[in-house]
């Protein structure tokens, strides 16, 4: 068996669940609360969040799509930041 090392393709998703129950505007400012701080990096080129938009339509999910700047042109790997944004 064989594993392919994870390409860095400048961009990942980030899932978020708030508490069972909890309303669109309570996820919402959770997205948004993650997002502001991602989007201070100077490595992430833009985001994109979005609550209650699968197929169940599930309000207390969502989640956030990172662009990242070009590899060649930042600091830190895909992986380091997606490893950075966990810790927060």
């Amino acid at each position: 068996m064989e594993f392919q090392p994870v390409e860095d393709q400048s961009e990942f998703n980030i899932m978020v669940r708030a508490p069972l129950g909890s309303s669109l505007e309570r996820t919402l400012a959770a997205l948004n609360k993650i997002r502001d701080t991602i989007k201070k990096d100077p490595d992430v080129q833009y985001t994109f969040a979005t609550a209650g938009a699968d197929e169940l339509q599930r309000v207390n999910e969502g989640s956030i799509y990172v662009r990242l700047t070009d590899k060649n042109q930042r600091r830190r790997t895909q992986l380091d930041m997606m490893d950075e944004v966990r810790k927060t």
